[in-house]
């Protein structure tokens, strides 16, 4: 069963890597050049960017067995 939640700070670790894995999905399916995609991933999958976003915004995580499967950040 998935479940929707509000991240954690221990949820950090795996939102960066399921964002980066998006990043590179989206770019392989969308012609993006190398550069783009390790712009994606090197600054925008950040641990460190995610943790201060998350200051600023909400930050909901879908888990299946304790693990990130999805998630999606908004304006607080």
């Amino acid at each position: 069963m998935i479940t929707i939640r509000e991240m954690t700070k221990q949820d950090i670790s795996q939102v960066s890597e399921m964002m980066c894995s998006c990043y590179r999905w989206l770019g392989k399916g969308n012609d993006f050049t190398e550069q783009q995609v390790d712009y994606l991933v090197s600054e925008r999958g950040l641990i460190e960017m995610i943790r201060n976003e998350s200051q600023s915004q909400i930050y909901l995580v879908a888990c299946m067995n304790n693990t990130v499967v999805g998630g999606s950040s908004g304006e607080s």
